[in-house]
């Protein structure tokens, strides 16, 4: 266990970098109520790492920050976050269960890239954006419901979810990647703004406002 100090030399901890970068041995981290900034690659590879809390006041968690964090089972982002950088939990394979800040407006690229044991995640109301592969191989993943503020939804951004069986579709929806939900063999009904779509195959039907990058974003 690592408790972070609130100050070094007389100077106030604003900031985590890649100090602990690597540190294999660290399984729990307590960061103070100071901290307003999580750099890239910040813990990435802390493979032991179990349990750390994000204090209210952080804005923002660079990339790849909790990347490869392997032991990782649950995160709480505090709503001071505006910023969660693409790649910030890739990898975390045994991430149980991750809170989001109700003030992202995306959710980037990579982020919870094969996270395998994530089975449920509430998008805040705020996000506009799912980012190319944002939730690629979340493979316990089993629903997922797109808020009406998503305009958005990034090539193979939920690829690969195989355990994925219901899809709530958002008001806004105008365009979703291709391959975005390649592999979701499980699937069998999405909400879409006035359709209840069942999934049979390649049957589905699209609203006329909805616009497909590729022929195959459900395949």
């Amino acid at each position: 266990e690592m408790n972070v100090p609130a100050t070094l030399g007389g100077c106030p901890v604003t900031e985590i970098a890649s100090a602990f970068s690597g540190m294999g041995e660290i399984t729990k981290m307590t960061l103070p109520s100071g901290i307003t900034k999580i750099t890239g690659s910040a813990f990435r590879s802390c493979m032991a790492l179990k349990e750390i809390n994000i204090p209210d006041g952080v804005t923002r968690i660079g990339a790849g920050a909790f990347e490869s964090c392997t032991s990782l089972q649950k995160i709480e982002l505090p709503d001071s976050l505006t910023l969660l950088e693409e790649r910030a939990f890739y990898g975390c394979q045994n991430l149980e269960s991750a809170r989001l800040s109700e003030n992202l407006t995306t959710i980037r690229s990579y982020c919870f890239y094969c996270c395998s044991k994530l089975s449920k995640i509430e998008v805040p109301a705020g996000v506009t954006s799912i980012d190319d592969s944002a939730f690629n191989g979340c493979t316990g993943l089993t629903q997922i419901t797109i808020p009406d503020g998503v305009t958005s939804i990034g090539q193979s951004a939920f690829y690969g979810c195989k355990s994925l069986e219901k899809v709530n579709m958002g008001i806004r929806v105008q365009e979703i990647g291709s391959n975005a939900f390649y592999g979701c063999n499980n699937l069998n009904e999405v909400k879409l703004p006035k359709n209840k779509v069942k999934f049979r195959a390649l049957i589905w039907h699209i609203p006329s406002s909805l616009t497909l990058s590729a022929y195959h974003a459900f395949i």
